[in-house]
């Protein structure tokens, strides 16, 4: 984020009138009336569920809200994916194409969607991609 991104002022008077915004929210939606903010995605929630409208009103809280619920809080993820590069460069160094680095490591990196794969479909889709392929593995 940089200076000019946020004007301090605009925001400081957004923030002002927010009280006010939640007492209409509150008022309007007695069934889901919040009584104490405790996270941002309540917040975020609130602007949501009062439209564009209110959304453009207070602009400058609501491009807090994107930047904060969208920036990770910390770099474990990347730093996982460049420990698995290394990992995966170490063992396969020798026989490994950049391609095909890129490849194993996409399916280390993302394992938990991998593991509910059936392999039993992805080596028939492999199998029948081409006739010479089907010739050498068979039918599955």
């Amino acid at each position: 984020m940089y200076t000019g991104d946020v004007d301090m002022e605009r925001l400081s008077t957004q923030l002002s009138l927010f009280p006010a915004v939640l007492q209409a929210h509150n008022s309007s939606a007695a069934e889901r009336a919040i009584t104490q903010v405790t996270k941002v995605a309540t917040i975020a929630d609130m602007l949501a569920a009062q439209g564009r409208g209110t959304q453009s009103l207070f602009s400058e809280v609501d491009k807090l809200l994107r930047l904060y619920l969208t920036v990770p809080m910390s770099n474990a993820t990347a730093e996982r994916s460049f420990s698995s590069l290394r990992r995966l460069k170490t063992f396969l160094r020798s026989t490994m194409s950049e391609r095909r680095l890129n490849h194993l490591l996409f399916l280390h990196i993302h394992k938990d969607l991998t593991d509910g794969l059936d392999l039993r479909k992805v080596l028939r889709s492999f199998c029948f991609a081409s006739e010479r392929r089907e010739v050498y593995f068979g039918k599955i």
